[in-house]
């Protein structure tokens, strides 16, 4: 659920979110409201405040589009959330060349902050196994499904299959609902074992003297 900053100064928001939460059956944990920096920055304190008591009741809270707002480093530290979603844009330059460390930047930050990471826009597997590689565990994007109807996801979910990179279908001609994950497995030129070097005269000679 996506939360805009006017909805954060609001004094009900906590009260409207949590009736909602009851109402509905789900379990407070199972809601993860998303902010934007900039939303967070209009107004930090109130901000700050709106957010520690959704976290009270349970619901947790990602900072979203992370990287592309203003936020300090000293409001951030203050900030109750549980996740920082690393903005598409950096998930993008991830095959260009000579890019800026951002990526892994946020990721140190993270680990500071003892929160979570997600990377937003996934959408080759390219992209994926460099985030993997990085340090990465969660991901959203294209690669792992396109928007569904409610129908879809609700199959989606009680087929308990994984997502990931490799497509698979349910059926024949049916829809592509969901990606079933393959284990990486490295090249086979690259498993093959390096052949030592034969030494060169400069060091049998050392050796002999």
């Amino acid at each position: 659920m996506n939360a805009s900053g006017h909805q954060l100064v609001q004094q009900n928001f906590p009260q409207l979110v949590e009736q909602s939460v009851i109402a509905s059956g789900l379990a407070p944990s199972d809601l993860r409201i998303e902010i934007t920096e900039t939303a967070v920055m209009n107004n930090p304190q109130e901000a700050a405040a709106t957010l520690n008591q959704l976290r009270e009741f349970g619901v947790k809270v990602y900072l979203d589009d992370f990287g592309t707002g203003y936020s300090s480093l000293t409001h951030l530290h203050r900030l109750p959330v549980d996740a920082l979603k690393i903005d598409r844009s950096f998930v993008l330059s991830l095959v260009v060349p000579d890019r800026p460390a951002i990526v892994e930047s946020v990721l140190a930050l993270a680990r500071t902050l003892n929160t979570n990471v997600v990377a937003e826009g996934v959408e080759n597997e390219t992209q994926a196994r460099e985030l993997e590689r990085l340090g990465c565990t969660h991901a959203q994007g294209y690669l792992f499904s396109k928007p569904l109807p409610a129908t879809l996801v609700e199959q989606l979910l009680t087929t308990n299959l994984p997502l990931g990179p490799k497509r698979e279908t349910a059926a024949a001609g049916d829809a592509e609902t969901y990606f079933v994950s393959r284990p990486f497995e490295w090249p086979e030129h690259l498993l093959k074992p390096v052949s030592a070097a034969p030494p060169s005269p400069d060091l049998k000679l050392a050796a002999a003297s």
